[in-house]
């Protein structure tokens, strides 16, 4: 059983198209690699509102995961935030992975 929840995240986030999913699936899509290697997090799913596809693969930090199935809370204070986007950011670079990072709030319904 699952149940909607709410993710947040400091990273960059790549939109997946139908084909790289199966690479996902199998947890060998080459972004992964490239966080695994980064030690980042990686995390993807359906974030589509109207139960259509809008699949998305964040690459970084995942700072929470609210919800349900997750956590009911999370208080981070502004020097936290800015030493994980240091350090994420860092990874990033050193690790190849292109793209502005951002901190990303996302809901995520069960479909």
């Amino acid at each position: 059983m699952s149940a909607d929840s709410f993710i947040v995240f400091y990273g960059v986030r790549h939109m997946l198209t139908e084909k790289e999913l199966k690479d996902c699936e199998r947890r060998q899509h080459p972004l992964m690699d490239l966080a695994r290697k980064a030690r980042l997090d990686h995390y993807w799913g359906n974030f589509s509102l109207d139960g259509s596809d809008r699949y998305v693969l964040f690459l970084g930090k995942k700072i929470a995961f609210l919800g349900a199935e997750g956590i009911s809370e999370l208080v981070m204070t502004e020097p936290e935030l800015r030493i994980t986007a240091t350090e994420v950011d860092t990874k990033l670079r050193d690790g190849g992975i292109t793209g502005v990072a951002s901190f990303f709030f996302q809901y995520e319904p069960d479909w």
